[in-house]
């Protein structure tokens, strides 16, 4: 059993100093504004006309449907941190917490301004 366990302890810790990386970080970056920017442009295709049919018919049409995208890898991106930040320290984690919380009150602001069909919050509300 201690075998499994030095196992197990052995792989978080290079998934932890893995995900700690500066590299990482400025890949996780990198990719949210790039997810940010892919579904802005995909949107405003749409509101153009550009797509085809198929496509613009599962593509919303509201900008702020981008920023619930960016928010949401966002908070999977904090989740992921807090996980990690547990075994450290209780302060850290806290603060993470915190972190969370916040960014999905404010997630929660933006979908009920934003009023797509696509998102949960606004849905309840039209």
């Amino acid at each position: 059993m201690s075998i499994f366990l030095s196992r197990i302890d052995q792989l978080f810790n290079s998934l932890e100093h893995f995900w700690e990386y500066k590299r990482t970080e400025r890949t996780a970056a990198n990719v949210l504004i790039i997810a940010f920017l892919g579904t802005l442009a995909l949107i405003e295709l749409r509101r153009q006309g550009l797509l085809p049919d198929e496509l613009a018919a599962i593509v919303p049409s509201n900008h702020y449907y981008a920023i619930n995208v960016a928010f949401s890898m966002l908070l999977g991106l904090e989740v992921i941190g807090l996980v990690f930040s547990i075994p450290n320290s209780v302060a850290v984690s806290i603060g993470k917490q915190f972190e969370l919380s916040n960014g999905v009150s404010q997630l929660r602001l933006c979908c009920c301004h934003c009023c797509c069909p696509a998102c949960p919050y606004c849905s309840a509300i039209l």
